[in-house]
């Protein structure tokens, strides 16, 4: 349990560290490491060494111990560096200003604080290094006081009357390794205690008690609250804050803990990860291991606790004249404040106006009701943006979604296509290999028969001319008629086309297959761009044809959600090609139907997606029985048609400044022209 409830009381914040630092895991310590993995952002220490500690201190008592890893090296010239920086001093280059450190460079131990303090300490040393080092920061009392904890001895104390928040910070080279010191808190000693928030005299303390005590009475509770208020100054705001939520910033309601050792209400943390691509941890990013952390059960018993003491912490002392001692029971409406009725007949009060507490606080309450109608307007919108925005990322993954399907939908038929052309052409070339080779081999064969024929008849000759001159004499006449009888053919030539034509395979083969796939593509001149569609048209996944689902009937499906981007038809049913045309001349045509209603034509960039259009367009529409050409504010022309058109060509010419509408089944120009000086469409 000891490691669930261990506390870091600086978390480093990955997202300020130098490019050449890598912070661990639990955030608690930083090394040097050329490789580290990062993200440029505007947080990004770049012109330092150094990484900032994620919260930081406008006020109050803070301490912090962190281990030195490494040797003194008096060559180190960036050794290592441990202090605290303004808010606003400069992430994009070095910082001239605004910090307070103690660093160790070229074996020397310095308080530094520019850009006027470099001061050479005479402890520590190199023979008593620093392995351990304490930060104490009073923001109130403008000290930071820097001590050997296994000594308790003071190494520098800085002294300054600080205005702005602070943040820990921390610089290491490659020869060192710095970690933050967990603090030594017992579990015992964190469930045991429970706080009271209490008001005392116009001051909120906060009282540190065993959850096993009893209520005190009220004077009780202002002596408590009067000592509280002395020692625990500065300590109850930060205690306060750990029963905070990161994300609803309320009291804890079951908590739960990440492995990085931050806990969040249960609920809060599912809403986070529903809006998120990975579970991670809202503080420091860093990625859940489980989808189900546990609870964070020390934390719950210690909220728990709280809440009940809290209502004990609600009841509130009479509130008393801090000059008279008297009780409150006016408003100086002059001087708007509380006062007594000493107060009211006092020289200071003199001919002000006042009021009964009562009256005056429910007024102001309800100006203060009135002042916060705006903040929920505010708060309102945000959620209707928010789950908006939430609807529109899904939208842009069902997208994505549907765009990755089409685009593996078109290559599969490509790929389809050149495998079984492959696969075509590799039969006809095995073919052809086959046929020719299976004939040159019958041509081996008879050539083989000639030849064993011709040996024969050379041997059995040949014999005849070894034998003794009288034998050989009278087989003379037989053995010419053996040579003589051998036919004497032509030498055999290889025929014409007995080898591959490789250049029917080959030649042009890219161009033959391309023009074979002719039938498996087309090329639309128009492609619809469904981010402008109005929400009731449905645009079809090849982005060539578009038709409203909407008609008015119950029968009418359940529209799908589309988002309210900038570029979106939100009045009329209307979608916008995705490319427009600035220049030269250009025509497409569009099959329509005889029925319904529907408008073809071009419109200007810079028409309104939102509400009527009352100029910058030009279309040729149909409804009922109807034709007409219409271009707001001075064209609105019923036409006279020889017969209803079911395809319409448009030609455009910018250029010249001429639209043209006609029959691309007929080439009957029997539709309007618009002439117009165009600039863009």
């Amino acid at each position: 349990m000891k490691d669930l409830v261990s506390h870091s009381p600086v978390v480093l914040d990955p997202n300020t560290a130098h490019t050449d630092l890598a912070v661990s895991d639990d955030l608690r310590s930083v090394q040097y490491k050329e490789t580290a993995v990062f993200i440029d952002n505007p947080d990004r220490v770049d012109g330092n060494l150094i990484v900032v500690g994620s919260e930081g201190f406008s006020s109050g008592v803070h301490s912090w111990q962190v281990d030195i890893e490494g040797e003194v090296d008096v060559e180190d010239e960036a050794g290592w560096a441990v202090g605290v920086v303004n808010a606003n001093a400069p992430r994009g280059k070095s910082i001239t200003s605004g910090s307070w450190e103690i660093r160790l460079k070229n074996g020397k131990y310095t308080a530094y604080a520019p850009p006027s303090l470099d001061k050479v300490l005479s402890f520590p040393t190199m023979k008593q290094p620093l392995h351990r080092i304490k930060v104490d920061l009073d923001w109130d009392g403008g000290k930071l006081i820097f001590s050997d904890p296994k000594t308790d001895k003071n190494i520098y104390t800085f002294r300054h009357s600080f205005t702005k928040k602070l943040y820990p910070f921390f610089s290491t080279s490659a020869a060192h390794k710095m970690k933050i010191v967990p603090s030594n808190i017992s579990p015992n000693d964190i469930t045991s205690l429970t706080t009271v928030n209490l008001k005392v005299g116009g001051t909120v303390v906060e009282l540190y008690k065993h959850s096993t005590s009893t209520v005190p009475s009220l004077s009780e509770v202002q002596e408590q609250g009067n000592r509280a208020r002395k020692r625990f100054k500065h300590q109850h705001k930060v205690f306060n804050m750990d029963f905070n939520c990161p994300v609803c910033l309320e009291v804890y309601k079951d908590p739960v803990v990440l492995s990085c050792s931050h806990s969040f209400c249960k609920a809060c943390l599912q809403d986070w990860w529903r809006e998120k691509v990975t579970q991670e941890c809202p503080i420091c990013k860093r990625r859940s291991s489980r989808s189900d952390p546990p609870c964070n059960l020390v934390l719950k018993n210690l909220c728990e606790a709280f809440s009940q003491q809290l209502t004990v912490g609600q009841v509130q002392p009479t509130a008393l004249c801090p000059q008279h001692k008297e009780k409150l029971q006016l408003f100086c409406l002059d001087h708007q404040q509380p006062v007594c009725l000493v107060c009211r007949d006092s020289r200071a009060h003199h001919k002000h106006r006042f009021s009964p507490i009562d009256e005056v606080t429910q007024d102001y309450k309800e100006k203060l009701r009135q002042s916060l109608e705006p903040l929920k307007n505010r708060l309102k919108m945000c959620n209707d943006v928010k789950q908006q925005w939430i609807q529109t990322t899904e939208h842009i993954k069902e997208q994505g979604q549907r765009t990755e399907k089409r685009i593996h939908g078109e290559f599969d038929k490509i790929r389809v296509f050149l495998q079984k052309e492959e696969q075509a052409r590799i039969r006809a070339l095995k073919t052809e290999v086959q046929q020719k080779s299976s004939l040159m081999e019958q041509r081996v064969v008879a050539l083989t028969q000639e030849i064993a024929a011709l040996s024969e008849s050379i041997r059995q000759t040949e014999a005849e001319l070894k034998v003794q001159d009288v034998t050989f004499l009278q087989n003379y006449s037989s053995a010419v008629r053996r040579v003589l009888q051998v036919p004497l053919k032509s030498v055999p030539q290889l025929p014409s086309d007995s080898l591959v034509n490789v250049a029917k395979h080959l030649g042009n083969l890219g161009f033959n297959i391309w023009s074979q796939m002719k039938d498996l593509v087309s090329y639309s001149p128009v492609v619809l761009d469904p981010n402008t569609a109005n929400g009731t048209l449905i645009v079809s996944d090849d982005l060539s044809s578009v038709h409203c689902a909407y008609t008015g009937t119950d029968e009418d499906p359940e529209l799908p959600f589309v988002p309210h981007n900038p570029e979106r038809f939100s009045y009329y049913t209307t979608v916008l090609g995705a490319e427009g045309f600035t220049s030269g001349q250009h025509c497409w045509e569009v099959d329509v139907q005889k029925e319904g209603r529907w408008a073809v034509g071009v419109i200007t960039k810079s028409a309104p997606r939102r509400g009527d259009i009352t100029s910058g367009y030009w279309e040729i529409w149909f409804k009922g029985d109807h034709y007409t050409a219409y271009a707001p504010p001075n064209i609105d022309k019923v036409l006279t048609l020889m017969r209803p058109p079911q395809r319409v060509r448009v030609d455009l010419d910018m250029n010249r400044g001429k639209l043209s509408f006609s029959d691309a089944q007929t080439k009957c120009r029997n539709k309007e022209t618009a002439r117009e000086s165009q600039t863009s469409t």
